[in-house]
């Protein structure tokens, strides 16, 4: 288990009542995307994580929406309030397996390129 970059169809009817930190860019269930301006259904969108020492940043589709520190004030305040917080030294992790993972409806990617920063 690891944190979490949502990615879904926003304007999709069943996801209609999702709070605010669980939308497209969000890191889920701590920070909200600000200014998500996705692609129709059946078009790509383009995400972007980017994690270099202890600051995140999460892109939808060539924008910013949001960023932030581990080990602040307000990352540990978020992660406390999180379904995170339940596992040790889960806000400690800063490495590990990714996983990309739908929970019962087709998705489709492309491109996928990791790299660690120097």
């Amino acid at each position: 288990m690891g944190f979490e970059y949502q990615i879904l169809d926003d304007s999709a009817q069943i996801y209609k009542d999702l709070k605010p930190t669980q939308y497209t860019g969000a890191l889920y269930e701590m920070y909200p995307p600000q200014n998500v301006q996705l692609n129709p259904a059946g078009e790509f969108n383009q995400g972007r994580i980017l994690i270099d020492r202890n600051h995140g940043e999460h892109w939808v589709n060539g924008v910013k929406v949001f960023n932030f520190e581990f080990a602040t004030t307000e990352f540990d305040s978020l992660f406390r309030l999180s379904k995170y917080a339940k596992y040790p030294d889960f806000e400690l992790k800063r490495s590990g397996h990714i996983v990309i993972t739908n929970h019962s409806y087709e998705s489709w990617y492309k491109n996928i390129k990791i790299r660690k920063i120097k």
